[in-house]
């Protein structure tokens, strides 16, 4: 990847920033012992204004994430809320998004697309094409709460196996649109 890191003292207050773009990078979360994010195409900005001021300056970020791999959507367990009793058990997917953080703000979206994808809900398999749009309206980064209002889940062509019941055929679907929700991390 590349990167630069300039120092501007053209406004009323200098502002030092960090540009940067990797090509082929990937991802994991912290704590996990091997990347779950492959094929990481991003561009990244973060601004910080008076960074040598009394209050340590203001951060603004950008990010905008071109492409990437997730190798195993089981990886997104770790989102889910604890005691659900729904699992991802395998499959791949594409993400790309945009986010802008500031110190009191966030706003952007992510469009997650998993075709094949495998879910157990108790004793029952759940297999079909996923699309998730998350919408992030606003948030606080500081606390890692978002308001995701409106985001949309998309299970298409659902096939089910387990014990009670069991088609093969692709003949549901699971359309899902948030309404009033915050989320915290």
């Amino acid at each position: 990847g590349q990167a630069s890191l300039t120092l501007d003292h053209s406004g009323r207050h200098p502002c030092l920033r960090l540009d940067m773009g990797l090509a082929d990078a990937q991802m994991r979360r912290q704590g996990e012992p091997q990347p779950g994010i492959s094929d990481v195409r991003l561009d990244a900005s973060v601004a910080v204004t008076d960074p040598l001021g009394k209050h340590g300056g203001l951060a603004e970020a950008t990010l905008k994430l071109h492409s990437a791999r997730v190798h195993d959507m089981a990886t997104y367990n770790a989102y889910l809320p604890a005691n659900v009793p729904l699992t991802l058990v395998g499959g791949e997917a594409s993400l790309v998004g945009d986010l802008q953080l500031g110190p009191k703000r966030a706003e952007g979206t992510f469009l997650l697309v998993a075709d094949g994808v495998r879910l157990a809900l108790d004793q029952t398999e759940l297999s079909g094409d996923l699309r998730l749009d998350v919408l992030v309206r606003d948030g606080s980064p500081a606390d890692m709460r978002f308001d995701i209002t409106g985001t949309k889940l998309a299970l298409e062509r659902v096939r089910v196996k387990g014990p009670v019941a069991a088609t093969a055929a692709p003949d549901w679907h699971l359309r899902l649109q948030l309404a009033d929700t915050q989320v915290h991390w």
